[in-house]
């Protein structure tokens, strides 16, 4: 069991600006195949949530990037498992948003670990001119022992939440082409969940196309051997539905990923099962080809020496961002950002989450640093 203790000045540590990102292999030019066998994901780099076209057919997919050897799976195939190794201890002061003190929650960290799972989502396989307009990623269904709540930090500190199945179904919230994207989440008790997730868009042809699909996250100290899948019956590996799919305009098997865009957020090039990355922020490839430095956003620097944090898309970066850098590690090197003089950025308002992203108001994924905080 780890303890957060208070987050406090006493357990911050400084964190290096990642080094500006260096595109490697391109992150979309993997086999056109899915790969539908029985797969357990318990570390690595991993965009769970993924869409992309394949062989004319909109899918939302689960993107393997624990090596520079992209593997495209079937959703239905795959086994995440965060360990206990992310078991968290709700402290006294900040954190109410998460639930009562003493309380035990396992959290995914926005920030990499390199000895945990590590899953974001991924629309890199699209650039802006594939699309009329932005994805819509929805939560429609939770099924499990406890609640999930994923969210990122505001520059001021404050959670920021993307979906929170405590209070009703379905949550949606608004993701742009090209964005690679890391949040924490947090489940409240240990156990099998059932994840059911959404991506949809408008193709550059008119075409409105969606993709649901069931993601299986074990937590805890769970037999994974005896988890039963979709693709485990009947040769079953789909998973989910599928609406629309062919275009004429639109992005095919895997999307624009020549053309004006470079892959940027995703860290095939440089990350190993074990290695620590830097993988910063992204993108640039849609405002005239030009990357984004990769290290440095409005709020300060992302990410940290374990690795980089938050989403990435165009010129900047969101969800990931961190006030001057500052983590304040956990004994699970789970890191929690501090402001710049070190001290918990919880001050007014401690413990309330500012919830950004909510039911049918899907909003672009960027903090506002004039939206109020609502009360939790």
């Amino acid at each position: 069991m780890v303890s957060l203790g208070t987050a406090s000045g006493a357990g911050a540590t400084a964190s290096a600006a990642p080094a500006a990102y260096t595109a490697g292999v391109d992150a979309d030019s993997a086999t056109d195949d899915v790969r539908s066998e029985r797969i357990v994901i318990d570390n690595g780099h991993v965009d769970a949530i993924a869409p992309r076209m394949v062989d004319g057919s909109f899918r939302t997919l689960f993107k393997d990037s624990r090596t520079t050897d992209v593997v495209w799976r079937e959703p239905s195939s795959v086994i995440m498992h965060l360990t206990d190794k992310g078991a968290l201890t709700i402290p006294e002061e900040g954190y109410d948003f998460l639930g009562a003190p003493g309380d035990v929650v396992h959290m995914i960290p926005q920030t990499q670990n390199p000895d945990m799972l590590w899953a974001g989502w991924s629309t890199e396989a699209f650039g802006e001119s594939d699309l009329q307009g932005p994805f819509e990623l929805t939560l429609h269904t939770v099924e499990g022992p406890g609640a999930l709540l994923l969210f990122g930090w505001s520059p001021f500190g404050e959670p920021e939440m993307k979906f929170d199945s405590r209070d009703g179904l379905p949550d949606a919230y608004t993701v742009p082409a090209r964005t690679h994207e890391h949040s924490n989440w947090a489940f409240t008790q240990p156990g099998v969940y059932r994840l059911g997730f959404t991506f949809k868009a408008t193709l550059a042809s008119g075409e409105d196309v969606s993709d649901t699909q069931i993601f299986t996250m074990a937590v805890g100290d769970v037999d994974v051997d005896s988890i039963t899948l979709p693709g485990d019956e009947g040769g079953q590996t789909d998973g989910g539905t599928t609406d629309g799919g062919a275009t004429d305009g639109g992005a095919t098997d895997g999307g624009a990923t020549d053309g004006g865009a470079t892959d940027g957020g995703q860290t095939d090039g440089g990350q190993t099962d074990g290695g620590t990355t830097g993988e910063g922020t992204t993108g640039g490839g849609t405002t005239g080809g030009s990357q984004t430095d990769g290290g440095q956003t409005d709020g300060g620097t992302t990410g940290g020496g374990q690795g980089a944090t938050g989403s990435t898309k165009g010129d900047g970066a969101s969800g990931g961002t961190a006030p001057d850098g500052g983590l304040a590690e956990t004994g699970a090197g789970i890191a929690l950002p501090l402001g710049a003089s070190g001290a918990a950025l919880l001050v007014a308002g401690a413990g309330a989450a500012i919830y950004l992203h909510r039911r049918k108001t899907p909003n672009e994924p960027v903090a506002d640093n004039n939206r109020p905080a609502a009360s939790s």
